[in-house]
Parts: C-alpha cells; sequence; structure tokens
C-alpha cells in the first residue's frame, strides 16, 4: 500500500470534504436563520464549490500539457504553487474571499454560520473558525487539499512517456470526475440552501437521497461511460488510478466515482456545517472533535447496551415514562444524566470523572441507596461487568467518542469504549498495519481505500466480524484465517478479489504474516 496516496475527502476526510467538517445542517428540528445568514451561508457553497472546480479543471489542463510534453513536468501538476500556471486558482481564491467578505458581516451569529472549535485536519493549524474570514480561510485550505490529492489519485505516476492512449484515458476521466464532482456539490448545496430556508428537514449529506432530478445519476453514469470509452484494461494497468486499486475498466469506473463522489459529499459537509442541529451522531462524519453538539459526550455502547437491557426497555425510564424525571434512551441520556441534579436531592446524577460522587451510581451500586431502592427496580442488581461498564463510563470522563483511546487518564477500554478503544487488536498486529497500510495513505482515517481504516484504535473493529466491500464474506472471521478474507489478501497472489496487498509494495514478510495469522487463528482478540 506504499504506492498510495492520502485521498483528501473535505470527508474523504473533504471525508466527511467528504467527514471532516465544518459541518453540515441537515437538521429535524427547526433552526431559524435570517435572511442576511441564509445569503452568507448560499455564499459559501457557490464560492467554494467554484473554487474546487476551478482548482481541478487547472491542475488537470497543467497535467495534459505536461504529458504531451507541452507544459511544466507533471510532477509540478501535482500542486498548486506550482500547476497554477495561468493563476486561475489564485484569482479563485481572491474572488471567494471578496465574495464572503461583501455578503457576511463579521458579527454574524458563529453557531448560525457554521463556526468550528478548529479547522479540520490537515488545516488544525488555522485553529477556530469561528467568522465569516476564519471559516473562508478553513474552507479554502480543505479544499485545496482535496484538490491536490484527486488530482493526484487521478494522474498518480503519469510522466512524460505515458502513451496517447494512456493520456486520453487519464485525461478523459480526470475532466469527466471533476464535472461529476461539481454536479455532487450542487446538488448538496440546493439541499443545505432549502434546510436553510426552513422549507426541508432533508438529510443533505448523501447525493442518491436527493436528487430527485437524476443529476448524480447521470453525471455518474457519464464517468464511467468516458472510463469505459476511453481506456482499456492495459492502459489501465500501465496508471496510477485511484491509488493502484483503478487497474482495470470495472474496478476504474467504480473506485474514481467513489473517490469524487466521497469527496464532493465531505466537501458539501464541510461548507454549510449543520453539525450540532440534528442531535444525532453520526460517526460516518462526525465524532466529538468535529461535532461536539451531536457527538459528545456519548453513550458508550457498552453503557447504552445496560440501559437498553435493564432501565429504558422496561418502560420505566423511556422518554414517555420518564420515572423520576429521567429518559435513559440513547438520544437523551446524556443530557439527562451530566451535571443535572436529581430530583431526589441526592446531588448531581453523573459527575463527569467522578462516579462515587454521582447519584446514578450510587443507585446501581448499594444496596441500600440514601433515598428509594437500588436500581433496576425489582430486578435485582446489575451485574458485576454491566456496573463496571458504567462506573468506568462516568470514570472516562465521558469521553468515548472523540476518537482517541485514552487507556491511562480516562480508563477507556474496549468494553467500555468501543466507538474509540475497539475491538483494540494486539500491539504486534497493529504494527503490521502501521508500517504497510495506514502510513501509506491507503487505509487511515483520512482515506480509508475500501472505506476500511486500520489505524488505531478502530482497526480490530473494521475488521473482526465485518462485511468485505469486494466480495461476499467478511474481512476477518475469528479462529479461522481461511475463512478471512484479510488474510487471502495478504498472503495469496492472487486473492478471490482485487490485487494482493499491500498494493505496489513487496508483499508482507513471513514474519509479519505469522504475526497476522497466529492473531485470526488466537480467535482476533482485543488487546
Amino acid at each position: 500500500m506504499s504506492s498510495c496516496v492520502r485521498i483528501s475527502a473535505v470527508s474523504l476526510a473533504l471525508l466527511s470534504v467528504l467527514s471532516v467538517s465544518a459541518e453540515a445542517w441537515a437538521h429535524t428540528d427547526a433552526v431559524y436563520l435570517s435572511k442576511e445568514l441564509q445569503s452568507c451561508r448560499k455564499t459559501f457553497n457557490k464560492v467554494v464549490g467554484k473554487y474546487l472546480a476551478t482548482g481541478l479543471k487547472e491542475l488537470v489542463g497543467c497535467y495534459k500539457k505536461g504529458l504531451a510534453g507541452k507544459g511544466p513536468e507533471p510532477a509540478d501538476c501535482a500542486g498548486l504553487s506550482t500547476g497554477d500556471t495561468k493563476g486561475k486558482i489564485a484569482r479563485a481564491r481572491s474572488k471567494a474571499v471578496s465574495a464572503v467578505a461583501a455578503k457576511c458581516d463579521a458579527g454574524m451569529d458563529p453557531a448560525g454560520l457554521g463556526a468550528l472549535d478548529a479547522c479540520p485536519w490537515p488545516c488544525d493549524s488555522l485553529g477556530a473558525s469561528t467568522d465569516p474570514a476564519g471559516i473562508i480561510t478553513c474552507d479554502l485550505c480543505l479544499a485545496d487539499a482535496t484538490i491536490e490529492e484527486l488530482t493526484r489519485a487521478t494522474f498518480g505516476q503519469a510522466g512524460p512517456g505515458l502513451s496517447k492512449d494512456g493520456q486520453k484515458c487519464v485525461s478523459s476521466v480526470a475532466k469527466a470526475a471533476g464535472k461529476h464532482s461539481k454536479t455532487v456539490m450542487k446538488t448538496l448545496a440546493k439541499c443545505h440552501e432549502a434546510v436553510d430556508k426552513m422549507k426541508s428537514v432533508a438529510d443533505c449529506h448523501d447525493p442518491e437521497e436527493n436528487d430527485a432530478k437524476g443529476k448524480v445519476a447521470r453525471s455518474r453514469a457519464k464517468l464511467e461511460g468516458k472510463i469505459e470509452k476511453k481506456c482499456t484494461n492495459s492502459v489501465l494497468a500501465g496508471l496510477d488510478l485511484c491509488n493502484g486499486y483503478g487497474a482495470f475498466v470495472t474496478a476504474a469506473t467504480a473506485c474514481t466515482g467513489d473517490l469524487y463522489e466521497r469527496a464532493s459529499e465531505r466537501e458539501a459537509h464541510t461548507i454549510s456545517g449543520s453539525c450540532g442541529f440534528d442531535g444525532s451522531c453520526d460517526l460516518e462524519r462526525e465524532d466529538a472533535a468535529s461535532c461536539p453538539a451531536d457527538c459528545g459526550p456519548l453513550l458508550s455502547p457498552a453503557v447504552a447496551g445496560v440501559f437498553d437491557a435493564s432501565c429504558n426497555g422496561s418502560g420505566c425510564h423511556s422518554s414517555g415514562t420518564r420515572a423520576g424525571g429521567l429518559s435513559l434512551q440513547h438520544d437523551e441520556a446524556v443530557d439527562e444524566l451530566l451535571g443535572v441534579v436529581s430530583t431526589s436531592g441526592q446531588g448531581v446524577r453523573v459527575v463527569a470523572g467522578e462516579p462515587d460522587v454521582s447519584w446514578l451510581w450510587a443507585k446501581i451500586s448499594e444496596a441500600t441507596p440514601a433515598v428509594g431502592s437500588q436500581m433496576p427496580l425489582g430486578a435485582g442488581a446489575l451485574g458485576a461487568s454491566d456496573q463496571a461498564a458504567v462506573r468506568q463510563w462516568i470514570q472516562s470522563g465521558l469521553a468515548c467518542g472523540d476518537g482517541i483511546c485514552d487507556f491511562a487518564s480516562s480508563g477507556e477500554t474496549s468494553a467500555n469504549c468501543s466507538l474509540d478503544c475497539g475491538p483494540t487488536v494486539p500491539d504486534a498486529v497493529q504494527a503490521v498495519f502501521d508500517a504497510n497500510c495506514t502510513t501509506s495513505g491507503c487505509h487511515d482515517g483520512f482515506a480509508a481505500i475500501q472505506n476500511l481504516d486500520l489505524s488505531a484504535p478502530v482497526a480490530g473493529a473494521n475488521l473482526v466480524g465485518a462485511d468485505s466491500g469486494e466480495i461476499a464474506g467478511e474481512l476477518v472471521v475469528a479462529g479461522q484465517p481461511g475463512q478471512s478474507f484479510l488474510w487471502e489478501k495478504i498472503s495469496s497472489a492472487v486473492p478471490p478479489a482485487g490485487a494482493r496487498m499491500p498494493i505496489g509494495a513487496p508483499a508482507l514478510s513471513n514474519a509479519d504474516l505469522t504475526t497476522i495469522r497466529e492473531w485470526i487463528e488466537g480467535g482476533a482478540p482485543a488487546r
């Protein structure tokens, strides 16, 4: 996987940008935005979308000339500073900044603008984005990353010696892909603008769900048609399309469409900013760091399971019954526990980081609490593992979901905070992934080719019992390497689908293969 290049989906994370985000507005509860704010936010959508389209077009033009020997070296076309040969990208940036300054007042409500505590990676050095000038700076930085990484992922290692057929193939793909990106972004921008006007409560993140006129579908079909018409298996085999995943026509049509679509989704998500209004934490595109209003603090999956089995499912602490004025359903529990004074007068229900002064802990752990009875009422005390899950969750500071597995200071584990911690693969296994899979930009949280992130701490959760995106089967079947697609992909010269991993690099050493195989044979245990 060493030939892979980080693909910016500002979301890939440009992910989610398609996940890294100035956040998106698909909210179910109507949020009033003044006409001035609506106009400002529409301006962001318009100018950043144009900037992204301009950047992609100009770098593609640079590559076309370079490959034909009529311009700069192709390698120089991979970056904005050297690939902007006509200065059009720089002018587009200036226009974007000026347009935002003209339409957006510096004193506008930060929440309405989609302000961020920090601009997402790889632009995190910019710090907070809380006013129009800061937000457009963040958005354009993320767009820069998207432009460069998508262009590199399309042209890859293409050089001056590329055949004319190869030049036609890659240039046609890039041009059609850029148009597809523009179509996706315009479609999602219109959705966000309708929500801003309170004319819709749609979830604007999925272009297919908001493609009533079929423009996205037709655009993708044109892109796939270009690849089928202009590219052959033999030509694609000599390119590095999609970081090596587009080595033949059928793979190229799928990966190129997904690549540009995901990037456009996340870019639109970043520009529009809907985080914090829908009340739902969608971990595919949000996390507690980028979207604290929706995602942090969270119930850990283990605690949510305890509440489901013993508290809200019985009708006691559901949103409908609220015994003691308390609902423990997923979307309400944290708000009704954290820092909230108990109706019994026995202090705060949950004090983050301090279970021993949290009334919730007393109610489930003490046989005779100061007021009332031990919970759950009439069902016997919670089991030791359930009590431990709740205690560890409180002790962790309720930080579960922030993307960081904090073993030392917060006590997070794969049992009480699997969103962050697990199942966490053993250190030796993670070392193999880090050396061969994640640092190349193929299977990390930023790129996640085939939607597979093998970085810590999520590798185990993304492998064990998880369906493969390439074949009908699981990536890792605990105890059965022969039934695990991951093992086939790293051990077989000709796996059932796709190429041997790591792609474009030597096969894993016998020692590394043994480490992975023994882990699977041993039941794929968490650390």
